[in-house]
């Protein structure tokens, strides 16, 4: 099976990830660009907050994947690829608080200006990877530190977005452990949890590539894995019910904190990651690759997208567009962003060549 590159990138992770970065468009377009009416309480408000709820996993699971990668093709050297890997989530976090300041210039410098601190995708898949790269770095067994640190990313959230963390610690801070504060929409606890499993389950997947055996176990351990975590899901939801936690407030408002919820998202991204893999072989062999491409440019196609949405397409688009107009906006925000992605890898691959 092919599945990697001469600058031996693994295809179809960046082709999954290309598949996330197509779901943000068309999310963060929906969101921004369709009538309330068509957006809030419709059938179709409800399937793009469906998309939305697995466009960020995808992304904080595959850092996880990619950290395991790394950690695999230098297994003599892991405190040069943990500091190299931490830099990176340094890069990421400095990228996240760029944007937010971005955002503030762009926007005349509203009164609202702390919002630039908002603790979004970015800053969180950047400090769990500086965390992670120091805390839980795969070694040549199974990484248990990471499978601990998402049962407590997981179960923590539990926790930490019930308590009043906003009363008395900044909010800049408190963001990062709890949604329950002013501009916080992705806190470590529960969405590092994603990249810690990530982190645990890379370097399993990543030894299919060893040889024929190696791929059977890959097959029947995501078989196995799905079908348990699909079978998680719904006992951990009669569970909810059958115990009354569901009328106390546990879960109710924030799903997303439930764990038997994550165990359904689990079961969604195994099924996405195996059809990667599947159609490896097929897709690997297509001259012209614009998923592997926006996969690649992932960082740099986030902020260029969010800027398109609301700084260039905004001013006609915004809050104004039924459903199909939304969609033909979305292909053609994606046609824009393919050739722009292009230049950004050309240009950056001149730059370290340069150096």
């Amino acid at each position: 099976m092919s599945q990697t590159s001469k600058s031996k990138r693994v295809l179809y992770v960046d082709r999954l990830r290309g598949l996330a970065v197509l779901g943000m468009f068309y999310v963060h377009s929906g969101y921004a660009w369709l009538r309330s009416e068509n957006r809030d309480g419709t059938d179709y408000g409800a399937a793009v907050g469906q998309i939305s709820g697995m466009v960020a996993p995808v992304f904080m699971f595959l850092a996880g994947v990619s950290m395991a990668i790394i950690a695999a093709r230098h297994p003599d050297d892991s405190r040069s690829a943990r500091r190299a890997t931490a830099f990176r989530g340094l890069q990421i976090l400095g990228v996240g608080y760029g944007l937010g300041l971005t955002y503030l210039v762009l926007s005349g410098f509203p009164a609202d200006w702390p919002r630039m601190l908002k603790v979004d995708i970015l800053q969180c898949i950047g400090i769990s990877m500086v965390l992670l790269s120091f805390l839980c770095w795969p070694g040549r067994r199974l990484n248990w530190p990471a499978l601990a640190a998402f049962v407590v990313l997981v179960v923590g959230a539990q926790i930490s977005w019930r308590l009043p963390l906003g009363d008395w610690m900044p909010n800049a801070i408190a963001g990062y452990l709890t949604r329950e504060v002013p501009g916080s929409r992705f806190p470590l606890f529960p969405y590092g949890g994603w990249v810690a499993l990530g982190l645990f389950v890379g370097p399993l997947w990543h030894r299919a590539t060893a040889g024929p055996g190696e791929e059977r176990r890959f097959w029947i351990g995501l078989a196995i894995a799905t079908a348990a975590s699909f079978g998680l899901w719904q006992l951990g939801a009669w569970a909810q019910v059958a115990t009354g936690l569901d009328r106390i407030g546990i879960g109710g408002v924030a799903p997303v904190t439930t764990v038997h919820y994550f165990f359904f998202k689990i079961g969604i991204l195994f099924s996405l990651f195996g059809a990667a893999r599947l159609t490896a072989s097929l897709l690997d062999r297509v001259p012209v690759q614009p998923l592997v491409l926006l996969g690649r440019t992932s960082l740099f196609g986030y902020c260029a997208h969010l800027i398109a949405i609301y700084y260039v397409f905004g001013p006609f688009w915004l809050g104004k567009l039924e459903p199909a107009e939304q969609i033909g906006g979305t292909v053609a925000l994606a046609a824009a962003m393919i050739p722009a992605c292009w230049l950004w890898q050309r240009w950056s691959r001149a730059k370290l060549v340069g150096r």
